[in-house]
């Protein structure tokens, strides 16, 4: 029998990964919760959005709900909610799509999102609440920490490591061995050939580091 969740967050984002847990019988979307009120009582896909995260303890008991997955492509935000929900004792679920290609070796955490046509390689290791959008391709052995966003055809090569809370932008290369620090953004479509500090941002070909990261604390 399919275990009812719900979907924390209405957006664009929240749509796929609709999409994508419609793909599986494992599970059965009950519809979503988000923060914005304009969207409560509305439908995404014939799914209603309920309201806030008030609403968990009725959505527990009146429809069964035991889990669910945060979908919400800010890194931050999505952490924020995670601990909350872990805190909860809700079950954080992965959401991957069938057309992803997964390494029998590779190690995902909870609260994942592999998205249509992603690769994850040979012992690369996913941490908790990390989204691997469309088309990534995560080569063999890298390191992705808790609560990083990997954006739409980001390319990683061989033993990349990504500390926490940074997101790859989307189309961006990084070759084989670089490391990447926490709170990192790196911009669409940039070339990263060397390391990255923590708390900054870098963009271009290749990749300069141009200010701090607005994701510094």
């Amino acid at each position: 029998m399919a275990e009812k969740i719900f979907i924390m967050g209405a957006g664009g984002h929240g749509r796929v990964v609709l999409d994508i847990l419609l793909e599986s019988k494992d599970y059965e979307v009950v519809g979503f919760l988000d923060s914005d009120p304009k969207l409560h009582g509305k439908f995404v896909n014939n799914h209603k959005v309920f309201g806030d995260i008030s609403l968990i303890p009725k959505l527990i008991k009146e429809k069964g709900v035991i889990g669910s997955i945060i979908a919400i492509g800010h890194n931050e935000t999505r952490s924020m909610f995670f601990k909350k929900f872990k805190k909860a004792g809700l079950i954080i679920i992965n959401a991957i799509h069938p057309s992803a290609i997964i390494s029998k070796t590779a190690k995902i955490g909870s609260g994942v999102v592999v998205s249509a046509r992603a690769t994850v390689w040979t012992d690369s290791i996913i941490g908790d609440n990390c989204i691997i959008n469309t088309g990534v391709i995560v080569e063999h052995q890298n390191i992705i920490e808790d609560n990083v966003h990997i954006a739409s055809g980001a390319q990683l090569g061989g033993n990349v490591k990504i500390k926490q809370n940074t997101t790859i932008g989307a189309g961006s290369t990084i070759i084989p061995y670089i490391n990447v620090g926490k709170n990192v953004m790196v911009g669409a479509g940039s070339v990263v050939i060397n390391d990255i500090s923590d708390g900054v941002t870098a963009v271009g070909v290749p990749a300069k580091v141009k200010e701090k990261s607005k994701l510094q604390k």
